[in-house]
C-alpha cells in the first residue's frame, strides 16, 4: 500500500490503515459527509463508516461546527461574501441547517455582514469614481457597478442599498 492509500480503489479490509490515512489527509478541516461520501465510494460498508467517523470525531479530526465557524470565516471575514451565500454552500456540502445557523448566531455573522457591505461598497465605490464625482452620468454607472458587484458577493437588495448610502455618506466626508 502507498503512501496515501485513500487514492483509487479499497485495497485492504483494514479499517486502521484507512483511519491512520484519513487522520493524515483531515489536518485540513473536512465535513462529515464528505469523509462519509468518500468511505462509501471507497467500499466500505456503513458500519465501517460508522466506526471510522466515530474515531475521528473521538479524536478530534472531524467536527462539524469547527468546520464551519472555519469555513464562515474564511469566506466571510477574509472574502468578503455575505452569509446568504456561505449558508448555501454548507448547505450543498451536507451540513446540517440547525448548526449552520447557531454557528452563524455564535459567530454574530449577520453585523459583520453589515460592514464588508459598507467597506466593500467604499472601496468599490472610490475605485469606480476615483476623484471625479461631478459627472452625473458617470456616478449613476459607478453605483450600479457597484451594486453588481455586491449582489454577486450573495448581499440582499436592502443591505446593498443601505450600505452604498452609508458609504456615498463617507465618500463624501473625505
Amino acid at each position: 500500500m502507498g503512501k496515501y492509500p485513500l487514492k483509487g480503489k479499497k485495497t485492504t479490509n483494514n479499517v486502521d490503515e484507512y483511519l491512520d490515512a484519513l487522520r493524515h489527509r483531515l489536518i485540513k478541516m473536512t465535513p462529515k459527509q464528505a469523509v462519509l461520501e468518500e468511505l462509501s465510494a471507497l467500499g466500505f460498508s456503513d458500519e465501517e463508516s460508522i466506526e471510522i467517523i466515530e474515531d475521528l470525531e473521538y479524536e478530534g479530526y472531524l467536527n462539524d461546527k469547527e468546520y464551519i465557524s472555519a469555513y464562515l470565516h474564511k469566506k466571510q471575514y477574509n472574502n468578503g461574501y455575505a452569509t446568504t451565500l456561505i449558508r448555501e454552500d454548507l448547505i450543498n456540502q451536507g451540513l446540517p441547517e440547525e448548526l449552520i445557523t447557531s454557528v452563524f448566531e455564535a459567530e454574530s455573522a449577520r453585523m459583520k455582514d453589515i460592514q464588508n457591505s459598507i467597506t466593500l461598497a467604499q472601496r468599490y465605490l472610490t475605485r469606480e469614481l476615483g476623484n471625479d464625482i461631478t459627472d452625473p452620468n458617470w456616478v449613476t454607472a459607478a453605483l450600479a457597478r457597484t451594486q453588481a458587484k455586491l449582489a454577486r458577493r450573495g448581499y440582499s437588495e436592502d443591505m446593498i442599498n443601505a450600505a452604498i448610502r452609508e458609504a456615498c455618506g463617507k465618500i463624501l466626508d473625505q
